[in-house]
């Protein structure tokens, strides 16, 4: 699934690096219960993110894409989180 956000700027204009936006997307993907933190995590490139790993509900994969769309200098998101099959 491909999300594209549009580029959630900083107050001061400025292109935030891929560093700080995967810190925030960590911390954003960390704080939310219904994200199984060990088996989803993102990796950043050109403030795209894309989240990769697998889990157990549909519903925890859109809790990890939910989870980030608001990160500041996020342009996009690639959510190829795999739902195992039980």
């Amino acid at each position: 699934m491909l999300l594209t956000i549009g580029m959630k700027g900083t107050k001061s204009g400025r292109r935030r690096s891929d560093a700080d936006v995967a810190y925030d997307v960590e911390n954003a993907l960390m704080r939310r219960t219904e994200v199984p933190g060990k088996t989803i995590r993102a990796r950043v490139q050109d403030q795209w993110v894309w989240l990769v790993g697998e889990c157990d509900f549909d519903y925890q994969r859109e809790a990890a894409e939910r989870a980030i769309e608001n990160v500041a200098g996020l342009r996009g998101v690639v959510n190829s989180v795999h739902v195992k099959h039980r």
